[in-house]
């Protein structure tokens, strides 16, 4: 390996530290606002999914919620 005089141990762990700085601000301006978004979405798809449960609950009562249950674990397969 040839040696280069100019660049040093220092220069390139400060060079390394600031590009690792660029790629966090990036995530944090990119990614977080797509993070928060998706978990109020999926809050709001929860919060949702609870209340047609319970209408379904209500609205057949002769239907025992293990039943509703495992209707939804059919659908999912």
């Amino acid at each position: 390996m040839t040696s280069m005089p100019d660049i040093t141990v220092d220069y390139l762990l400060d060079e390394r530290d600031e590009l690792e700085k660029e790629r966090l601000q990036e995530v944090v301006i990119k990614s977080f606002p797509k993070i928060k978004l998706e978990d109020e979405l999926f809050k709001e798809f929860v919060s949702f999914n609870e209340q047609i449960k319970s209408k379904l609950e209500k609205s057949l009562p002769m239907t025992d919620s293990s039943d509703i249950n495992s209707v939804e674990s059919s659908d999912s397969d």
